[in-house]
C-alpha cells in the first residue's frame, strides 16, 4: 500500500493475517475504532523457511483507540492434553522495518511487537507523542 489515507474505520484501518510480505508506505491513518496497522500470524502457518517482512516508512498514524501498529502471533490460550498452556511461536525469519513515522495519540501502545520469532528489527527515525501506554513494547 503507497500513499493511501484511511480515515475513522470502524475496525482496524489495515488486518493482515499471515502475511509474506506487507508494505505500507507514505500513508495517512486517523481515529481507527481499534488498531491502525494489526498483522497477525496462526501458529499453524509457521514455516521456519519462509522469510517474511514488514515495512511501515513514512506513515502518519493518529488517535488509534487501541494500538497503532500491533504485530503479534494469535496464541491459543488452553491446549487440550498434559500442556494446559502453550506458548507457539510463529512466522520465525521475521523481518520488520519501522521507519520515519509519526505516531500521535494512541490510547494503547504505539508499536507494540509480541511472542514473534523475530529475526531482525529496525525501528528508526520515528516520532512517539502522547501516547497513552508505552510508546514502543517489545514482548
Amino acid at each position: 500500500m503507497e500513499k493511501c489515507h484511511m480515515s475513522e474505520p470502524r475496525n482496524n484501518s489495515i488486518h493482515s493475517l499471515n502475511p509474506r510480505l506487507l508494505r505500507v508506505i507514505g500513508c495517512n491513518f486517523s481515529k481507527p475504532s481499534r488498531h491502525c496497522v494489526l498483522s497477525e500470524w496462526l501458529p499453524l502457518s509457521s514455516n521456519t523457511e519462509k522469510c517474511r517482512n514488514i515495512v511501515i516508512d513514512g506513515c502518519d498514524l493518529y488517535t488509534s483507540n487501541g494500538t497503532s501498529i500491533l504485530i503479534q502471533s494469535v496464541l491459543p490460550e488452553f491446549v487440550s492434553g498434559i500442556d494446559s498452556l502453550r506458548v507457539n511461536f510463529s512466522a520465525h525469519n521475521l523481518k520488520i522495518s519501522i521507519l520515519n513515522n509519526s505516531i500521535t495519540r494512541s490510547k494503547g501502545d504505539g508499536l507494540s511487537i509480541m511472542n514473534m520469532a523475530i529475526t531482525t528489527l529496525e525501528v528508526a527515525a520515528n516520532e512517539f507523542n502522547l501516547n497513552q501506554m508505552h510508546c514502543i513494547y517489545i514482548k
